[in-house]
């Protein structure tokens, strides 16, 4: 499992690049990370606001449809 980056190397430069090299995924690739990462938001059975917005906004990053969500968002 990969560490988490210091503070210091969390940057918008950072986050930049990891967005483009996702965009260099195939379709199959895409949708498998939004799908993993609907899984990670659903798995304590709370879904906020923040990681709903996160995932919509991922999956129009990388021009991908939104998976199914269940849950009722919370604030």
């Amino acid at each position: 499992m990969p560490t988490m980056p210091a503070p210091q190397q969390a940057t918008l430069l950072t986050l930049d690049k990891t967005l483009k090299l996702f965009n260099t995924l195939n379709l199959e690739g895409k949708k498998q990370l939004i799908n993993l990462t609907a899984t990670t938001i659903q798995s304590d059975g709370v879904l906020h606001r923040s990681e709903y917005e996160l995932l919509r906004v991922l999956a129009a990053l990388l021009n991908c449809p939104m998976p199914f969500i269940d849950g009722v968002i919370k604030k």
